[in-house]
This record gives structure tokens, sequence and C-alpha cells, in this order.
């Protein structure tokens, strides 16, 4: 097997933590590492750890925090950074959530981790909602609609968000900038979706060169990396 390359470790880690983070897990650097060597045995804990604080420290995490707990390895009772929700009490985190956290992220491309659900032609995508409260858009379908980088403008426009590239003369007044904090996704934050009510359905077409997101009542089921077909009309 090809040796992992740093463009692969990025890739594998960020889907394993939005795995965790969308199912609203308790979890640590070393359960992320766990998971990573699933799919890159190649590994070591020291090569993820420190991408898991970068991404935590960037606000990949969204609203996750960090406590400090004692865990025993190797038979010793060393400490930890616990990462959970504010919601969720540090004491949650027991052998049974380990194991569940153990289950692999899911086949890998050696070169990257990406969307096989979305083409070149794809024109919509279901946007699906974590237990983290945050929307998951693909960059796929943003660069489909030809909208680049690793910044995004948002916008409300008659009860949807409007998507639309950083790269402009004029930047709306009412714009706000998004950074892509994961190589496949865009996170919407609770905040930005709580127009929509809890329990929204979401969709995302794109059209004049924008993304728009709205509610659907089209919800089909999601495949491993959280994202289905949306039927355009």
């Amino acid at each position: 097997m090809a040796k992992t390359t740093p463009e692969m470790l990025v890739a594998v880690t960020a889907r394993v933590l939005d795995r965790f983070t969308a199912s609203a897990m308790l979890f640590t650097a070393l359960d992320v590492s766990n998971a990573v060597k699933e799919t890159l045995p190649d590994v070591r804990h020291r090569d993820v750890s420190p991408l898991v604080r970068e991404i935590f420290d960037g606000e990949g995490l969204g609203s996750y925090q960090q406590t400090q707990i004692d865990v025993v390895a190797a038979g010793k009772t060393v400490q930890a950074l616990l990462y959970h929700l504010p919601t969720h009490d540090p004491a949650r985190y027991d052998d049974s959530m380990r194991s569940q956290l153990a289950r692999p992220p899911g086949a890998a491309k050696d070169d990257a981790v990406t969307d096989i659900r979305i083409e070149d032609t794809t024109l919509g995508a279901s946007v699906p909602i974590g237990d983290d409260g945050r929307g998951r858009v693909s960059r796929r379908l943003l660069s489909n609609a030809g909208i680049e980088g690793d910044e995004v403008l948002l916008q409300v426009k008659s009860g949807s968000l409007v998507l639309s590239s950083a790269d402009q003369d004029d930047e709306p007044d009412d714009a706000e900038l998004l950074s892509c904090e994961h190589p496949d996704l865009l996170y919407l934050s609770p905040e930005q979706l709580q127009g929509f009510g809890a329990g929204a359905q979401l969709a995302a077409r794109i059209e004049d060169g924008n993304v728009i997101i709205s509610s659907s009542t089209y919800a089909p089921p999601l495949d491993g990396f959280g994202f289905a077909p949306y039927p355009l009309m």
C-alpha cells in the first residue's frame, strides 16, 4: 500500500471528525487516531493528534469544547482532552461510547476523500444536518457552481440561503464571509440555519452561479459520506 501523504491524512482525519461530530459523539484525539488507522494503517497517533487540535482551534468542530479528563491507557491513568458539545456531560464518555467510536470511517480513496455521489454534472444535493446542529454542503457542488477557494459568501434572501463566490469585485454589504474548514464540506452553523426551523429538511441547487439552500420535502437516505442526490424537477 502506498505511503500516506499529508493530504490523505488531512482528508481522512476530517472525515472521521465529521462522523463523530455529526453523531454528537464525545471523543478524544486517540479515538480519532484509532478510527483513522482503520483506513490508513501506517499513521501514528502523533500524526493525528496535532491535526485534531488544529481543526478544533480553527473552529472546524463547530460548538464543540474541550474538557480535561482521566483515562486509563496501557494500565496507567493519564490525562486527555475530551471533545464534546456544551450540553453534554463529560461523564457520558465511557467504554460503551469508545466501542461505538471504534467503527471504521468507511472506504476512502488513496488520493483523497471525495463524495462519489456528486458528479461534475450534479446540479443539486441534499444538505444533511448532523446531531451537532450543523448543515453540510458539498464543496464539490460549490465547485460545480463555479464557487472555488476556501471562502464563500453567505446571504439570506427570501427565506433561502445563497452561497456565492467570495472572489467578487463588489462584496454585498449584507453578506457573511464563511471559511471552509473541511476539505470536502462547507459547514453551516445552527445559528445560520435557525430561520428554517427545527427539523427542517434542506436541499441545495445551483442557480446562476450560486448555490441556493432552501427547505425541501425530499429526504433521501444518506450514504456513508452524508449526501444523497437531489431530484431536479
